[in-house]
This record gives structure tokens, C-alpha cells and sequence, in this order.
């Protein structure tokens, strides 16, 4: 497994667990960690993940 590959597993992974901790928080009545495991969530899940590099030579005389 590429380490590319291995972050994003990694990544999903805690988004998943911060969905459920916002799950077992908003059933214990517990707002405010709800809130917080949401926000943690959306920010896991914003995290950009670089999978490989492109490179791309130009001519250097455009005529």
C-alpha cells in the first residue's frame, strides 16, 4: 500500500470516528461537543490529500 493510499485511509478513518462521536454526542444531549466533532469532521474531510505529481515541460520558443 502506497503512503498516498495509507493517508487517505487514515483520513477517512477519523472522519468516521468523529461522526460518530458527534452521533453519541447529540444523543447524549450534549450540544456543544457535537458541534465541535462536526467542525472536526468537515475539517478532516477538507484536508487535501497530494496523490502524485505532474510534470509538464513547454518549449522554451513558442514560434
Amino acid at each position: 500500500m502506497e503512503p498516498s493510499e495509507r493517508l487517505f485511509w487514515t483520513v477517512l478513518l477519523m472522519a468516521v470516528f468523529c461522526a460518530g462521536q458527534a452521533i453519541r454526542d447529540v444523543r447524549r444531549r450534549n450540544y456543544p461537543m457535537a458541534v465541535l466533532a462536526t467542525l472536526c469532521m468537515l475539517l478532516v474531510l477538507s484536508t487535501p490529500i497530494g496523490s502524485f505529481t505532474a510534470r509538464i515541460e513547454l518549449p522554451r520558443n513558442s514560434r
